[in-house]
Parts: structure tokens; C-alpha cells; sequence
């Protein structure tokens, strides 16, 4: 068992003492005998009462008229009822409170069995730990960190207004992320990577919030160095191939002097590939910037109409191969977007080549964008082709995933969904699909509309926000 810092409770008050005793009585008495003793307590009372007061008139006991033996029995009469509703309901709260101690006492059990870090704090103050807790960030016993007074400093000082002001707001029930990331800073000055997973609970009877620490600083490492790795060779290896795609695209067209039909074919497979290879390590690349935050965005007023065109005209050749035609199906002229014109462009970009790609021959392809209820921008991209496997759709924005290449006119990298989900969400939006079975599919994705009181930046000098 692990060790942990003993929790002392709220001072009980006499009411609260008062409820426990009554509880505890009627728990061994039960509800009837319960009833019994409270009305012959409340008979002697009364009448104790009585007696005092005619004494004090001059009144004795054999002197009594026939009224005056009515408070004998009146409490039997009336109180009778009133006490068995009253010792019920005692009844009732104090099974509820029985529960809730069993339930907490669990939960406590719960949390000190945990080999996680486990900590329980109201406003950053801690008020209960386990050992692998202060062990994850360098004390030796649970005493240490409760001597600290809050937990705050146990975390990087550019992370302490956040903490705390989640802390509040989680204290309040606010609607908060249960899980995120923080940058925290071992005793001995280490910084290390820390996943906070929180949830608010009850404890001894009032809010807290009750969060698990798990290390995650290798897991940090490991993305880091793959991440390195992915950028350095995609790199290298982007200069050579980008001369080889060149240099076979030129002699497939005749640049460079006639060849035998043989050997033609073979460099247009040759061709075809090295600009496939050239396509992925362009794609990893954009991941990888996207990702690590490198990849910057210059957000300016787009109108929304232009944005259509622009996608349309850029997509319209490659669509024309296959006898596809692309149409603008309607957007509000007036409305615009905030965001970046290549950024978008190239999402606009991926979803129309996947819509061409897995649409029938001299189909058609619809483009367009409407307001929807919440104040945003919902463009959209629908073809008419077999429609989304059903197996397929809840992947279909990871990355390396690719549905039945068999029915497509040409293969792609995986990355380009991906890359679309991630440039949306870079754009504060969501994107999303439907899709029917040999009917079709619609990919869509929103973004906030751009209004003057919401402009980032000075439109008027150029100026521009960088996210």
C-alpha cells in the first residue's frame, strides 16, 4: 500500500453530531422503536413542562380540572405521526450519508492503491497525495509536498495562471479539457512532461479536484527525435528526388531525343513514381511542420466567392483529364473568412483531387459554402462516386490511410486528409463528411466568418496575425 498523507475533516458541528447520533440511534432501534422512544422523550418533556408552569400558578396536580390532563395525552396523539415522518426521513438521509461514506471510503482506497501519481487539491492546495505523486516529482514522502502549500510550484512558472485559473474554474463546474499537457519542474530543476488527467469530486463534503499525473517526458523525446528524424531525411531526400522526377519527366516527354517505345514505358513508370515519392515527402514534411507549430500562418480577410474560384480554376485541369466538370454551387457573396489563402487553398486542393479520383467518368463535382446556425462558414466539396466504406470512416483523417486503392484513378500518400483536418483546426474550424453507400460523399469544413469586430490585425495596412 502506498503511503499517503492522512486527511483531517471539517470540524463536525453540534447539529451535524445531533443528526449522527439520532441516525445511529434509529440503525440499531429501527424505525418503530425509534418512533416509540422519541415520543415517550417528548411526553415526559411536555409534561415536565406543565407541571413547572402550574406550579408556578398554584395549581397542584390533584386540583387538576379535566383539561388539565389533556397534555398528558395530547403529545401521544399528535406527536405520534409527526415523529414517525420525521424518524423516516432521518432514516432516509442517514442510509444516503452511510452510502456516501462507503463510496468515498472506496475511492480513497482506490486512489492509495494507485502505482500513478495521484493528487487532490482545492485551488492548488493540496489535501490528499499518494508516494508515486511525490516521487514523480523528486520528494522523498508525501509530508514534502503537503509542506509546500500548493502544488504550483511543482510546475514551470509560465504554466502557474493557467493552473490556477483552471483550477477555479473547475471548482465552479465549469466545462473544462479533463486532459492535457503541463511542463513541470522536478525538485532537483529537471523540467519534465507531465499528462494531467482531471475530473472535480467531492471531498469530505466539497468540491475538489482530484487529478493523476503520468510522466510522459520519454514519450516528449521519442516524438521529438522521430520527428527530427522524418524532417532530416525527408529532406535529403526531396533535392535528389525533385532532379530525378525532373529529369524522367523531361526524357518521357522527348527532351531529350527519341527513345525505343520499351524503353518509353519504363520511364514513364519511372516518372510516375519519383513524382509519387516526391508527393509523400512533401506531405510528411507539411505534417511535420504543422505539427511541431513551425508552419506559419498568415491570416488576412478572404472573401468567401474568391475562395471558391480560386479552387475551382486551380483543380479545373486536373479534373478535365477525367471528364469531370467543377461547379460552384452557390456561396453568400458577402461573406468572409479569416485565414490563409495557400493554406486553405491547399485543403480546398486535397479534397477535390480525392472527389476526382473516386468520382464515375463525366460526373460532376459540387463546390460551395453557406452560413450555418452558429455564425460560421460551412464549405463544402461533394462528388458522386461509390460513397465511404463503412470500416474505413473512423479513420479516415489518420494519417497513412487509405481506402481500396482498386477503384481510384491514382494513388495517393494517406497524408492528405490529415493535412486537411490539421490546417482546419490551425484555422480555429472543424471539418467533417457524410457520405452514402454508391451515392456519394460530401467532405465539409467551418470557419468562423470574419466580421469587423473580430478583425485580427489592420486590414487596411496589411498587416496580418500569425498563429
Amino acid at each position: 500500500m502506498t503511503a499517503t498523507h492522512p486527511i483531517a475533516g471539517p470540524k463536525e458541528r453540534h447539529g451535524e453530531r445531533l443528526m449522527r447520533w439520532l441516525t445511529s440511534l434509529i440503525e440499531r432501534l429501527g424505525v418503530q422503536w425509534s418512533t416509540v422512544l422519541l415520543v415517550a422523550l417528548v411526553w415526559i418533556l411536555t409534561n415536565i413542562i406543565v407541571e413547572v408552569a402550574q406550579s408556578l400558578d398554584g395549581v397542584s396536580f390533584s386540583r387538576r380540572s379535566v383539561n388539565g390532563a389533556l397534555p398528558w395525552v395530547m403529545p401521544i396523539l399528535l406527536g405520534y405521526p409527526v415523529i414517525l415522518l420525521l424518524v423516516r426521513i432521518i432514516a432516509r438521509l442517514g442510509s444516503v450519508e452511510s452510502d456516501l461514506r462507503r463510496s468515498e471510503t472506496k475511492f480513497r482506497n482506490l486512489l492509495e492503491g494507485s502505482l500513478q501519481g495521484v493528487c487532490v487539491h482545492r485551488r492548488m492546495i493540496p489535501i490528499f497525495a499518494t508516494q508515486p505523486f511525490a516521487e514523480m516529482f523528486g520528494y522523498d514522502s508525501v509530508d514534502d509536498i503537503m509542506a509546500l502549500g500548493s502544488i504550483l510550484p511543482l510546475f514551470a512558472p509560465e504554466e502557474h495562471e493557467a493552473m490556477a485559473s483552471n483550477a477555479e474554474a473547475r471548482l465552479r463546474g465549469d466545462d473544462l479539457p479533463n486532459v492535457y499537457e503541463r511542463r513541470a519542474l522536478r525538485r532537483d530543476g529537471v523540467h519534465v512532461w507531465i499528462e494531467i488527467r482531471a475530473t472535480r469530486v467531492i471531498w469530505d463534503g466539497e468540491p475538489a479536484a482530484q487529478v493523476t499525473f503520468v510522466d510522459i517526458t520519454q514519450r516528449k523525446n521519442v516524438d521529438r527525435m522521430k520527428n527530427d528524424f522524418i524532417s532530416t531525411v525527408s529532406h535529403e531526400l526531396r533535392t535528389p528526388l525533385t532532379s530525378i522526377s525532373g529529369s524522367l519527366g523531361l526524357i518521357s516527354a522527348g527532351m531529350a531525343g527519341k527513345i525505343p517505345e520499351e524503353a518509353h514505358s519504363l520511364v514513364k513508370i519511372a516518372s510516375n513514381n519519383s513524382d509519387r515519392l516526391v508527393r509523400l515527402i512533401n506531405d510528411i514534411l507539411d505534417v511535420e511542420k504543422i505539427e511541431s507549430g513551425r508552419m506559419e500562418i498568415e491570416f488576412y480577410p478572404i472573401q468567401v466567392w474568391s475562395l471558391l474560384e480560386m479552387a475551382t480554376e486551380s483543380n479545373r485541369g486536373f479534373a478535365e483529364r477525367f471528364g469531370i466538370s467543377i461547379e460552384i454551387s452557390g456561396a453568400p457573396e458577402d461573406a468572409r473568412v479569416l485565414g490563409s489563402a495557400d493554406q486553405l487553398m491547399q485543403v480546398f486542393t486535397n479534397l477535390l483531387s480525392n472527389a476526382i479520383k473516386f468520382s464515375p467518368m463525366r460526373a460532376s463535382i459540387e463546390v460551395g459554402a453557406r452560413r450555418t446556425i452558429g455564425g460560421a462558414i460551412r464549405f463544402f466539396v461533394t462528388d458522386h462516386g461509390r460513397g465511404i466504406p463503412l470500416d474505413f470512416r473512423d479513420r479516415i483523417f489518420d494519417k497513412f490511410t487509405q481506402a481500396d486503392q482498386n477503384e481510384q484513378r491514382e494513388s495517393g500518400t494517406g497524408l492528405g486528409l490529415s493535412i486537411c483536418k490539421l490546417l482546419v483546426e490551425r484555422h480555429q474550424g472543424k471539418i467533417g463528411f457524410s457520405s452514402e453507400i454508391g451515392l456519394g460523399s460530401t467532405f465539409y469544413f467551418e470557419l468562423p466568418e470574419y466580421l469587423e469586430e473580430t478583425a485580427i490585425g489592420d486590414e487596411t495596412t496589411g498587416q496580418s496575425a500569425t498563429a
